[in-house]
């Protein structure tokens, strides 16, 4: 009897040393991060370590920016608007393919874009890249996609096959060009890209430089007739700074899905 609880002892002490070596070497739980709308987006530390050119320029566009610093200062009356800008990565799925959506806001005012367009930025060859922008079809019937830019994977309901056979004519390429190992430029336009952007604006000229913190943006603006209206000034441009992702302005809403 003394020999078998001795026995049966020993099979529970060996019993728990297994059972707390299995407890030591299991690998802690890591707590999956809440999405929001910046989750796939990079800090500026982040995209600065990014070596692959094309990847650090697509997402030197992605983030949320605004211009609160430069309105504030500014005696310029066309850079006084403080303003929100939004890009989101879109069809993720689409693997080597690098589509982008973006979109402007009065500052504060999050549920309807002043203007928004779908990008697709491809490689041209080692130094120059291309960015193509297309309307985004049906915005009236879906109240301008409000708030599309919130969801973990935004117009999931459209593809680039419909968002390209949806396009008038009027395709406007912008080449892009790196200046340094982290800015790159945003060749200016040498045609007038027609857009019916307000009843006043009917064509512009884009020109930009962007980095891991800041986008400027040197936009040209022109009436039915091709003449100036305004545009962003040299050398400060339009500024754009970037928010930190895990400091983002706005609040996560529900959103009813977007028809077809």
């Amino acid at each position: 009897m003394y020999f078998k609880s001795i026995f049966l002892l020993l099979c529970l002490i060996a019993s728990t040393a297994s059972f707390a070596q299995r407890n030591k070497d299991k690998k802690p739980k890591v707590k999956k991060e809440k999405f929001h709308y910046l989750s796939h987006c990079k800090t500026a530390e982040e995209i600065r370590k990014t070596d692959n050119k094309l990847e650090k320029l697509y997402y030197s566009f992605l983030g949320e920016f605004n211009n609160s610093s430069q309105a504030a200062s500014t005696e310029n009356p066309t850079l006084k608007t403080p303003q929100s800008l939004i890009a989101v990565p879109i069809w993720r799925e689409r693997t080597g393919e690098y589509w982008f959506y973006m979109g402007w806001f009065i500052q504060g005012k999050p549920e309807k874009a002043l203007s928004q367009a779908v990008y697709k930025l491809t490689k041209e060859n080692r130094d120059t890249f291309k960015l193509v922008s297309y309307f985004i079809p049906n915005e009236t019937e879906n109240n301008f996609y409000a708030y599309e830019w919130q969801k973990e994977k935004p117009f999931s309901n459209l593809s680039p096959k419909q968002v390209i056979a949806s396009q008038n004519d009027i395709i406007c390429p912008h080449y892009i060009v790196p200046r340094n190992e982290q800015e790159f430029d945003l060749l200016l336009d040498q045609e007038f890209c027609q857009r019916n952007i307000s009843e006043a604006i009917q064509s512009f000229k884009h020109c930009a430089t962007l980095s891991p913190e800041v986008n400027r943006t040197y936009t040209e603006f022109f009436d039915k007739n091709q003449k100036l209206i305004f545009s962003y000034p040299r050398p400060d441009g339009f500024e754009l700074v970037r928010v930190d992702k895990n400091q983002r302005s706005f609040q996560m809403v529900q959103k009813k899905p977007a028809k077809n």
